[in-house]
């Protein structure tokens, strides 16, 4: 068994996957070469080399300073080719996008012109939301964040290089939460993987709140590893203080989070008959959902369009099933702008994406090994990402990406983690057990399934 054996089959399928894909829709929809899918193709090049060049380096190599900096330079590099691609195509910066964010744009304005305090904005925006009928409280969070720099500087570019500033931030917390459960080289990549992919490049360069979000989860977590590598109070305080402000964004996200905190004690505890604590506040939050559930039921099945059909256009049993299961592994990736489809910003997170598509065998195979082996350093991870998981399965919502971003930097550290585990248990059995060798014969499986499923993604709009 060689070293980093998973990590660097998992980067090399990635790379000839990527290839591979990107040459096959390239030549099967020969007017598909434009400007946006020469960006989108030069983003998957860049992301894959910098991967691979970053793997296999000695210990003194991956360094927080590195990390930060190379995350900064490349997002600002990128997040500067999309704006120009933007005012390319649409003369704005919106990229075809003129629902939510647009409405944060304007509000934010309004806070600005109007000198808004920052204890006074609910008041504000909750007159707004109630005037254009739009929004509410899980909506407050971005324009009280976004004012926040843009009283700073108003200038809509400021914002987004502070959102690129929070993403390198970010990095470093991922970076020492990792540092926490796997070794440096994964807690490098796994932290590299997810702050520089091309979906939290197109966030980082757009008006929406996830990117603040998902940097607040990021420091949720961070709050809560440091409590438990400290044993400090404090940062458990931290982490739950850090956690409401998740309400005014997404409130699950909320509750989720406090879940997993609760399964690391449960599972430390030993005592199995505490996981019903867990599952009495899971089904108070479903009791909470219970009517938008129904509601999203009842439109299923009285097949219904799709109202919000980020990822999908049809609402069938088949597409119900489909989409379930993109929720588990996905969402899938679209690799390019067809010329026969609605210009939509959708494929810029598609080279992203193919790498957490691939990813989920090291997931799935990771929650397996921590539930068998009570890891319950890394319990807490799987339990974040599989309620938000179910959640969104549960109301069919899981391929719209913006949904499934709070627990996106989870599943990688997740996958990550059971990476380091694979390829430093194999360094003491060097020998070709039945074990390892049915693990790489799985893998190859999944990465045909991964390519067939891309495949299928990328036509399946095209030919219905």
């Amino acid at each position: 068994m060689t070293d980093n054996y998973l990590l660097n089959r998992t980067i090399k399928t990635y790379i000839w996957l990527g290839i591979v894909l990107y040459v096959i829709l390239l030549s099967f929809w020969k007017d598909s070469f434009t400007y946006y899918n020469a960006l989108n193709v030069f983003t998957f090049a860049s992301y894959a080399f910098l991967l691979w060049t970053s793997a296999n380096r000695p210990d003194e190599y991956y360094t927080n300073k590195r990390l930060g900096w190379t995350v900064f330079v490349y997002s600002l590099f990128f997040v500067g080719l999309y704006l120009m691609m933007y005012v390319y195509y649409d003369k704005d910066t919106f990229f075809f996008d003129y629902t939510d964010p647009y409405a944060y744009a304007k509000l934010d304005d309004m806070l600005i012109k109007n000198n808004v305090s920052f204890l006074d904005m609910p008041e504000y925006i909750e007159k707004y939301t109630m005037q254009y009928s739009w929004g509410g409280y899980d909506d407050w969070g971005a324009p009280i964040s976004q004012t926040i720099f843009l009283k700073i500087i108003p200038s809509k570019f400021f914002l987004f290089f502070s959102q690129i500033v929070l993403g390198s931030i970010g990095s470093l917390a991922i970076f020492k939460i990792c540092r926490s459960v796997m070794l440096k080289e994964y807690a490098y990549l796994a932290s590299l993987s997810f702050s520089i992919a091309s979906y939290s490049i197109y966030y980082y360069s757009s008006y929406r709140k996830e990117s603040i979000m998902v940097f607040i989860v990021i420091i949720c977590f961070w709050c809560f590893y440091k409590y438990l590598e400290s044993e400090r109070s404090l940062f458990f305080g931290l982490a739950l203080l850090v956690s409401g402000v998740l309400f005014f964004f997404r409130p699950p996200v909320v509750v989720f989070f406090w879940v997993a905190m609760v399964s690391y004690f449960i599972t430390k505890s030993g005592d199995n008959s505490k996981l019903l604590i867990i599952l009495a506040i899971f089904l108070i939050v479903l009791g909470l959902a219970y009517s938008v559930i129904l509601d999203n039921v009842d439109r299923y099945t009285s097949g219904g369009d799709v109202t919000k059909g980020e990822n999908y256009e049809h609402t069938t049993i088949f597409g119900i099933v489909v989409s379930a299961i993109g929720t588990l592994v996905g969402p899938y990736p679209q690799l390019l702008q067809l010329p026969v489809m609605k210009m939509s910003q959708i494929p810029m997170y598609g080279s992203g994406l193919l790498l957490r598509f691939l990813l989920f065998f090291a997931f799935w195979k990771g929650f397996i090994y921590s539930i068998r082996n009570k890891m319950e350093m890394v319990i807490p991870l799987y339990t974040f990402v599989l309620l938000e998981m179910l959640g969104l399965a549960l109301v069919n919502d899981g391929l719209e990406l913006r949904k499934s971003m709070p627990h996106f930097p989870i599943v990688i550290m997740a996958a990550f983690w059971y990476m380091s585990q694979y390829d430093e248990d194999a360094d003491y059995d060097i020998q070709q057990t039945p074990y390892y060798v049915w693990s790489r014969r799985l893998f190859s499986v999944c990465a045909i399934v991964v390519f067939v499923a891309t495949i299928f993604w990328n036509t399946l709009r095209i030919l219905l």
